[in-house]
């Protein structure tokens, strides 16, 4: 290992790129981009962050990042043209105008300490000269340094070493000064800048830290990655299910259809990072070719007009849609679907996808065990369509049953038992890891990943990982561990720290503005409730998380709010009630506790009305179901005697077992919310094993740097030391992450072994 500073910095933004950090710092830098330019089409945004930011960004990463702030309506897109929406753009100009005169707040506190507290009487040009020089050696230090240069700089924290400046960036960039008592002054301002940093500063030091920690979340630097690194950071093979090879032969219309290319080309443009083979089985192509017959009704002689009419129609499959769509915008160039199959391992080799003969080891297999297998799969088939047959009838919706044809479920079960016997030969008693089992699939079918998924064991083999993904999904976790794509690294690092709102979530004031705006459409505006609910940090963060979900309910969540709020103020009130009732000394002391608690009291009382009064306002219809099923439960116990009312007895028995089913419907679902909200709490306790990881880090590092009060003089001797601390703690963490965050293996057992609460478990027993 050449260089072990960058080594760190590497684990670093391979932790970082693996958070959430990495996407909210795409969203910072889609929104001051457009911010920059005002405006511009959706093609062209890449470029434009280029020119901003100096690194291009993974097209499919920031398409996902597009669709999501046009989704929260923070961008808007019409005619193709993509721009910021009012409300952000308002925004954003509000946190430039905080961020310029705070900008001007630390100037002068810096000027006002030169003059006064050093005694220097500078030219204006001078004192801009040392400024400039002074922003320059912070933005060094943390590009150096990373995060951690902030506690040379930051006057609460101390530093390791006790120095106050770092020499080598010191010397580098007091070379802008030419005057020799200039000089003498700057490394002095340096010294002390400890002791002058005003509240002002300290933000800005946190918000580079910040800034930088962002960066790092967008890729490590290429070149010192050459040096540093084992270049296998994933060493797999993938084998590409049927209708993978459709999406790159361009034979359907499919949303997966740009993941799938993206894929290919970001295995194919990072071989010095990844280790990926591309591969498909020579029973993927033989299904490949049998498709061919199915395309024999495809004309590419129709008129445009014909096309349109059928297109129009939208009864074409994807394959039919996409052939002719293909036609009309480009009728030399678009070759026929069985002309393409025909062509298709040629075309995909071309593409370095090769296809592996697996003939031996499928008859290894036997024809028994894959069969055996194809019917465990028709079995889960047919569960998932009796679930779902009674889901739609009590919903009375149309039933389409999952219908697999015996062909496709003996391909698709054939690859995936193929896949597991091939991990199993590579393993040769390794270690179970994801690289160590390297075989996986990648299909666009969700039937096959749920019944893969579905297989999954928690035996620690390879069984315990999943066999297939979809493509969007690796695309995902392969750009978080590639280089980010800069010509000039150091100039994207400044570019970025430079920027006012690189990374500077506003998330929380526009969480506000909706809470607030909800409160009033239901008729809550009392000053206190508003206030309680917007004010609580907790309360914002989870809404905001809770938010991100599809099935969000706003009225749901800020009702489940109220009701805690309602419940601590009226507990308050009843202990001040006790304690009221309670008070028993002396006339004077009794009248003046009474009057204080009658005070109290008397505000507790009117908090509780108002939060009564907005329960009111957003009370939940499960309540009156509940109400409907109490009355219908009670009608069962009467003994009509006359034919009729037994009718009417035995209808409105039917309609509150209807009710106890949705009830029930609905408990299941609090319970697997429930199940979520733990699993994504035990997940984020994984951060919380940096507290001893960064202690042993900077452990290592004391064995490696020069110092005099080092034990260890020899330089291989403190590389040895330090690696032998490090390498395990990095692994022990890295492994931690992969089994809480990728393993869905361990996340299904963690859910299936929550312990319901007891509130929920009640509410079941009472629909018994």
């Amino acid at each position: 290992m050449k260089d072990f500073k960058n080594h760190i910095k590497i684990l670093s933004a391979l932790s970082v790129a693996a958070s959430d950090t990495r996407r909210d710092t795409f969203i910072s830098v889609v929104i001051r981009t457009l911010n920059e330019i005002s405006s511009c089409e959706r093609k062209d945004l890449a470029g434009y962050i280029n020119e901003q930011f100096s690194f291009e960004p993974y097209q499919p990463e920031l398409d996902e990042v597009v669709n999501f702030l046009l989704k929260e309506e923070r961008i808007v897109e019409e005619k193709k043209i993509l721009s910021l929406s009012a409300e952000e753009k308002e925004t954003i100009d509000t946190q430039d105008v905080e961020a310029r005169d705070q900008e001007k707040s630390r100037y002068q506190n810096f000027k006002n300490f030169i003059k006064d507290d050093l005694g220097h009487d500078l030219k204006g040009d001078q004192v801009k000269l040392l400024w400039d020089t002074f922003l320059e050696y912070l933005y060094n230090s943390f590009y150096e340094y990373g995060e951690d240069a902030i506690k040379t700089l930051h006057p609460h924290i101390k530093n390791g070493d006790g120095n106050s400046y770092y020499e080598s960036v010191l010397s580098i960039t007091m070379k802008n000064i030419d005057a020799p008592e200039l000089q003498t002054l700057f490394k002095y301002v340096i010294e002390r800048f400890p002791d002058f940093a005003s509240t002002e500063d300290l933000n800005f030091l946190n918000d580079l830290a910040q800034k930088t920690l962002s960066f790092s979340s967008l890729g490590f630097q290429a070149d010192v990655a050459q040096d540093t690194i084992n270049h296998e950071i994933v060493d797999w093979t993938l084998y590409l299910d049927t209708n993978v090879l459709y999406s790159l032969l361009d034979l359907h219309s499919h949303p997966e259809n740009e993941a799938c290319k993206a894929l290919i080309q970001l295995v194919r443009e990072n071989k010095e990072h990844i280790k990926v083979k591309l591969r498909y089985s020579d029973i993927t192509y033989k299904e490949l070719g049998k498709k061919k017959a199915d395309f024999d009704l495809l004309d590419d002689k129709l008129t445009d007009s014909s096309i349109k009419a059928m297109l129009k129609s939208e009864n074409l499959d994807g394959f039919s849609k996409k052939f002719y769509e293909g036609l009309l915008e480009n009728r030399e160039g678009t070759i026929h679907p069985s002309e393409a199959i025909g062509l298709s391992q040629t075309t995909l080799k071309y593409k370095t996808i090769e296809i592996a003969r697996n003939a031996k080891r499928i008859e290894h297999l036997g024809e028994d065990y894959i069969n055996a297998k194809v019917q465990e799969f028709y079995k889960y088939i047919n569960r998932k369509n009796e679930i779902k047959k009674e889901f739609y009838d009590s919903k009375k919706i149309p039933f389409h049953p999952i219908e697999k044809s015996e062909k496709q479920a003996l391909h698709d079960i054939t690859l995936r038992e193929l896949l597991l016997e091939s991990r199993l030969k590579e393993m040769k008693g390794e270690e179970v890891s994801l690289n160590s089992i390297k075989y996986f699939g990648v299909t666009l079918d969700d039937l096959l990943i749920q019944f893969d998924k579905s297989q999954i064991k928690d035996d620690n083999d390879v069984k315990s990982f999943p066999v297939f993904f979809k493509p969007s999904f690796l695309l995902n976790k392969l750009v978080r561990i590639l280089p980010i794509q800069t010509k000039d690294y150091k100039k994207a690092f400044i570019k970025a720290v430079t920027s006012k709102g690189f990374h500077k979530d506003s998330s929380k004031s526009r969480d506000v503005l909706k809470i607030v705006n909800y409160l009033k459409s239901q008729g809550i505006d009392d000053e206190r409730v508003v206030y309680n609910i917007i004010s609580q940090d907790i309360f914002l963060e989870k809404y905001h998380k809770e938010s991100q979900k599809e099935d969000f309910n706003q009225g749901e969540f800020i009702e489940s709010e109220l009701n805690r709020e309602f419940r601590f103020f009226q507990e308050q009130l009843e202990n001040t009630q006790k304690e009221l009732a309670l008070t028993t000394e002396t006339a004077n002391t009794r009248a003046k506790e009474n009057q204080k608690l009658e005070a109290i009291k008397s505000i507790l009382e009117s908090d509780v009305q108002q939060y009564e009064k907005a329960l009111e306002k957003v009370s939940k219809r499960v309540n009156s179901l509940e109400k409907t099923v109490d009355a219908a439960s009670s009608q069962e116990k009467i003994n009509f005697e006359a034919g009729e009312a037994n009718a009417k007895a035995q209808r409105e028995k039917e309609k509150a077992e209807i009710l106890k089913k949705k009830l029930r419907v609905e408990i299941e679902d609090q319970i697997e919310k429930e199940k979520d909200a733990d699993v994504r709490k035990w997940q984020r306790k994984t951060w919380w094993h940096l507290l001893w990881v960064i202690p042993c880090v900077f452990a290592a590092l004391f064995f490696v740097l020069p110092l005099e009060q080092n034990p260890i003089t020899n330089q291989a001797n403190r590389y040895n030391t330090a690696s032998a601390i490090m390498v395990p703690v990095i692994l022990i963490f890295l492994y931690l992450i992969q089994n809480r965050l990728w393993n869905e293996g361990n996340i299904k057992a963690r859910k299936e072994n929550h312990k319901v609460s007891e509130g929920l478990r009640n509410k079941l027993r009472e629909l018994e």
